[in-house]
């Protein structure tokens, strides 16, 4: 509504990926990653946490067919969101599926479900993975002081859109 009051066209659109496809190629190339970073850095201080070793053990496991397939998934899923977004400005989302939640908690969904990690980072993780800018904007928070935010997604090398977007609402 604060867009549209400053004179943007706005209009809803479906997601312009593939939750399924791209979820199951960035967890391949994430494994990847994380079992390279163990392999190439330097040993911290503290240990890594469960998860992280186990996602190492994955990624170390994956095979180059497998790793050659997620980058095919993710080049198509690229294609697919740059076909999609063709004349589109810049893509307005939340930045995640659920408010924000304490440090120590589990976060949960709105009927108190808990999220699964996995989908956490659902409106983020397909910004990265198709090579996207995408930039957090805090907004009004809820009634007890918990932030809320949504994501600005630039479309084809508009950052500068994203910024100025972010001023209109509030953010920069």
């Amino acid at each position: 509504a604060r867009l549209r009051s400053l004179g943007a066209e706005v209009d809803h659109i479906d997601a312009p990926y593939s939750w399924e496809a791209l979820g199951r190629a960035w967890e391949t190339l994430a494994a990847v990653g994380v079992a390279a970073a163990f392999a190439t850095a330097p040993s911290p201080a503290e240990p890594s946490n469960d998860g992280m070793e186990a996602l190492a053990r994955h990624g170390r496991a994956v095979t180059g067919l497998e790793y050659s397939a997620a980058m095919t998934a993710v080049e198509d899923q690229r294609a697919r969101v740059d076909a999609r977004l063709a004349g589109v400005d810049a893509v307005l989302c939340p930045a995640t599926i659920t408010a924000a939640w304490e440090l120590d908690a589990t976060p949960v969904l709105s009927d108190g479900d808990p999220v699964d990690p996995g989908t956490l980072s659902a409106f983020t993780m397909w910004v990265n993975a198709v090579g996207r800018a995408g930039l957090s904007v805090p907004t009004e928070p809820f009634a007890d002081g918990r932030p809320i935010g949504v994501q600005l997604v630039e479309t084809a090398g508009g950052e500068e859109l994203l910024f100025a977007l972010a001023e209109a609402l509030g953010g920069a």
